[in-house]
């Protein structure tokens, strides 16, 4: 087994992703104009000078760069994904016809047939979709197939 597999199934953290001082995100690093003076290392909420491998109670991980517009993108494809599946059209009547020439109830589908019973599965799902223009575009439809109106529909 790799040394890099080994650590990463026993949970080894380096000292770089460890909680401490240096990835949380009260931490600040003062750099001086001097190249014999050493950075000053401090925790801003407590206002103390520090050690980068120091830790405390209030530690706070910061994020990494991109963290932030990673998450935010995941609760958007999740919340599109939750939207998409509530415009999923909802069929009343979901059958697969049989092609012409094969046996339908005991007798060969004709194209005739097959397209009656087309318009009229395409009629139900869309007067079952309750969208008000589906449903006027149901009654045009049962009107043009010879189709009887529906209850409650005059025939004009």
């Amino acid at each position: 087994m790799r040394l890099v597999a080994k650590h990463s199934q026993v949970g080894y953290q380096t000292p770089g992703e460890r909680p401490g001082c240096r990835n949380c995100k009260h931490f600040d690093q003062v750099r001086h104009d001097s190249p014999i003076i050493a950075p000053r290392q401090a925790c801003t909420l407590h206002s103390i000078e520090v050690t980068s491998g120091g830790i405390c109670p209030s530690h706070t991980l910061q994020r990494r760069p991109g963290e932030a517009e990673l998450s935010f993108l995941a609760r958007q494809r999740d919340l599109l994904e939750h939207q998409a599946q509530e415009l999923q059209p909802r069929l009343v009547d979901a059958r697969v016809f049989p092609k012409v020439g094969e046996l339908y109830e005991g007798k060969p589908m004709t194209v005739a047939k097959h397209r009656r019973l087309t318009v009229e599965q395409l009629i139900a799902n869309e007067e079952a979709s309750g969208d008000p223009e589906l449903v006027a575009i149901a009654a045009r439809r049962r009107q043009w197939a010879g189709i009887s109106p529906q209850h409650g529909e005059c025939a004009a």
